[in-house]
């Protein structure tokens, strides 16, 4: 699996995660791009240690389980097909984004990307605000 990180713009987002491909059967499968709207949000991924010291050991875990998760789909569409992950668009002042469950009240919140090979990783929120 080769995995390649670098900077942006500084204007655009923070940093890029890109799958470039999957080694497997001597073939290349093009992969879905996850892009983190914070540089935070990035080393938590990165540096699980990191994500359970900020959200607890539960929520710190399953945020990383759920990036290797999408990172695994071929495009955007691919994301309804996991049904544990609980898909759903979000209304109101969140319109336009979409709400994947992590553990309780617990939420990841993503944003689909320019194309549909891409996924942008907004922030973790607890539902109720708690």
């Amino acid at each position: 699996m080769v995995i390649t990180l670098f900077r942006e713009n500084p204007f655009t987002l923070n940093r890029k995660l890109s799958i470039l491909h999957l080694e497997g059967e001597g073939r290349k499968c093009q992969r879905v791009e996850i892009y983190f709207r914070t540089s935070l949000l990035r080393r938590n991924y990165e540096e699980s240690a990191r994500a359970r010291r900020a959200w607890g050991p539960e929520v710190g875990q399953r945020y990383v389980t759920r990036i290797n998760e999408l990172r695994r789909i071929a495009n955007f569409h691919s994301v309804y097909n996991i049904r544990s992950i609980r898909l759903h668009p979000l209304t109101g002042d969140m319109a336009g984004k979409l709400s994947i469950y992590l553990t309780g009240a617990w939420r990841l919140i993503v944003t689909k990307g320019d194309t549909e090979e891409s996924l942008i990783v907004e922030e973790v929120s607890n539902h109720y605000g708690d």
